[in-house]
């Protein structure tokens, strides 16, 4: 099943990559309503980006930011975290869990997930609180790298932007050697392409701006 769901979303990225060069006028609103695009992609409401003052109560509790918005309970990474789904695990504490692409690009290629809910739906739905969270993430994904004998200069350490995501929870791929990233898949895996974006220019963008779109 997970496999055929990766295979999906495989020819869903490039079907509505081509369409968005095709169509320059469409917009991300028209894309989302698009019959094969919108079981896998829900664009975020307005009343989704806003935060309350009870969500910044609850940050100060010591609960996990609030996202703006929240992955759905039913995708498959939270069924590989509750263990329903099988996948091959790397590493795993309290907070994140990380286990090997089943589609991978390059000799390495690593999935790190957080956890702990609220857990955000993709790299667009985090907030400024989240950079302690992308922090711990690369650190992880450095020392696991480092057991398979390479560097995060050697590798490529990043998220893909909606509407261009797999499944709809926040999740970082690592892959190395970014030098010998399969051909087929460079295109999709293109360093801070408008459709991927590396961890540290995600940090910069939520640090700066308090928003990676």
């Amino acid at each position: 099943v997970f496999d055929a769901t990766m295979a999906t979303s495989e020819a869903l990225f490039v079907a509505s990559f081509i369409a968005w060069l095709i169509y320059p006028a469409l917009s991300l609103r028209a894309l989302h309503n698009l019959p094969g695009l919108r079981t896998h992609f829900s664009p975020i409401s307005s009343s989704q980006s806003k935060l309350s003052a009870a969500d910044f109560v609850l940050m100060s509790a010591n609960q996990s930011p609030i996202p703006k918005a929240e992955a759905p309970t039913d995708n498959v990474f939270k069924k590989i975290i509750n263990r329903p789904q099988r996948a091959n695990f790397v590493f795993e504490d309290d907070e994140l869990i990380v286990f090997w692409d089943r589609s991978p690009a390059a000799a390495v290629h690593l999935q790190v997930v957080p956890k702990q809910d609220p857990v955000p739906r993709d790299v667009c739905a985090l907030t400024p609180e989240h950079v302690p969270l992308l922090l711990r993430m690369k650190d992880v994904a450095e020392s696991t790298l480092s057991s398979k004998g390479y560097s995060t200069d050697q590798a490529l350490l990043g998220f893909h932007v909606p509407p261009w995501i797999s499944v709809p929870h926040l999740h970082m791929h690592v892959i190395a050697p970014r030098t010998a990233i399969d051909w087929t898949r460079r295109f999709k895996y293109s360093k801070n392409a408008g459709w991927f974006v590396c961890v540290d220019s995600t940090i910069t963008r939520l640090e700066r701006s308090g928003s990676v779109q």
